[in-house]
């Protein structure tokens, strides 16, 4: 609105002046019409810079300038013009930053509802990350004592095997001692059969 009023205050200006050039019946001039002067007024100015003349006769509308509606730039139809179409652009304009503003709203809604999302899933991220961690530890613990467990039966597997395989050798050992004394001792022998 403020910017409007300028442009008004220079359409109202512009169509106020008359251009000297544009008039289809000649202005008369100081030599057709004598100027009275009243003493007690000064002199006064048109807008073009000429001298107005003070004549008590009120100017007949055949003797106006006249000019042509529209054909000049200056003109009052081509100013309407000129402000229905700036007008126009100013609401065009205007309903273009609504949209603007409507699509930067949506847009900053949609990066806040993405950012709280984004946090949830990050603190989700941690979490899942702390639990991960946890079983990995329990899982390499778990190995260790299976490991653990593991070594163990086979040293105990190995005590049973060496314990076997010591009786085994005591068994033939106490077999070879008697077959060698029976061979040394053949009385024994025919006394045995």
């Amino acid at each position: 609105m403020k910017k409007t009023i300028p442009f008004l205050l220079f359409a109202l200006s512009a169509c106020g002046s008359t251009p000297s050039n544009t008039s289809s019946n000649p202005a008369p001039t100081s030599s057709s019409v004598s100027p009275t002067v009243n003493p007690g007024a000064g002199t006064l100015y048109a807008r073009d810079g000429t001298v107005v003349s003070g004549s008590s006769q009120p100017a007949r509308a055949d003797q106006e300038p006249r000019r042509e509606l529209g054909s000049q730039e200056g003109s009052r139809v081509y100013l309407l013009e000129l402000y229905q179409k700036a007008m126009d652009e100013k609401n065009a304009l205007a309903l273009e930053v609504e949209s603007l503003r409507a699509t930067l709203e949506d847009e900053r809604n949609v990066a806040t509802t993405t950012g709280g999302e984004q946090d949830k899933l990050k603190s989700e991220l941690a979490e899942v990350t702390k639990e991960r961690d946890a079983l990995r530890a329990q899982a390499f613990d778990l190995a260790a004592r299976v490991t653990s467990a593991q070594i163990a039966r086979l040293e105990a597997e190995k005590s049973l095997l060496q314990l076997q395989i010591d009786g085994a050798q005591q068994a033939d050992a106490g077999s070879s001692r008697r077959s060698s004394s029976s061979s040394r001792d053949p009385k024994s022998m025919g006394a045995k059969h």
